[in-house]
């Protein structure tokens, strides 16, 4: 889970804990969460976004004038540094991972979705859709779409763009749609009365039942 501040990693973690409890303290499936400190906007603009040759990020926009590109090196830190540790402490299931991320983080989710990566399971909330002129739809259209994989996409209804752009052809939602005709257990989610900077509680709970369920949702 990528996240911008550090308040989301307890939030996530009680979430989890009542998942796992279940109803009437039956037994659910166990989970670990790893949550990387996302830092500032600087290094989320670089860590987070796909290359796009001669693309700079525009004004009136977080991360203008800032460095971009660092997604594919950031993935690898995650696949050769990050999974290894995690699983030489403990016990986990390749076909129960989930690749969760807001904003930036949310654009690196489809990055991976995208580029084949070995996460099942991708939580995308109010991913900036917009960085590179629309560059993720691209690289989610000319994939070859691993099977088996799930995703959920939120977006709040007081973000920017209501219920997701402008264009209703670029939205969320129906991205969401073009990438269940293709094979992914895709679902889109409108976090009514939620603003970009409050989507990722919002969603938060919706992310851990997909991460924590026994079976792909």
């Amino acid at each position: 889970m990528a996240s911008r501040r550090e308040t989301h990693f307890p939030t996530a973690t009680l979430m989890a804990r009542r998942t796992g409890r279940g109803r009437g303290g039956a037994s659910r499936p166990a989970g670990i969460i790893v949550a990387i400190e996302a830092g500032p906007v600087r290094r989320r603009s670089r860590d987070y976004t796909p290359s796009v040759a001669g693309y700079a990020i525009p004004g009136g926009v977080p991360g203008t004038g800032l460095p971009t590109g660092g997604a594919d090196a950031f993935l690898t830190f995650l696949e050769k540094d990050v999974r290894p540790l995690v699983e030489r402490r403990w016990r986990t299931d390749p076909a129960r991972q989930t690749l969760m991320g807001h904003s930036f983080g949310g654009l690196l989710a489809l990055h991976a979705l995208a580029r084949g990566k070995a996460w099942t399971r991708y939580v995308a909330i109010s991913p900036s859709l917009w960085f590179g002129n629309g560059v993720i739809r691209q690289e989610l259209e000319q994939a070859n779409l691993p099977a088996g994989r799930s995703l959920l996409i939120a977006h709040g209804d007081a973000e920017r763009g209501g219920r997701g752009e402008a264009n209703a052809a670029a939205s969320p939602e129906t991205l969401a749609a073009d990438l269940t005709a293709r094979g992914v257990k895709a679902r889109y989610e409108l976090l009514v009365g939620q603003s970009h900077g409050s989507t990722m509680g919002a969603a938060m709970g919706d992310g851990i039942a997909i991460a924590f369920a026994a079976e792909t949702p």
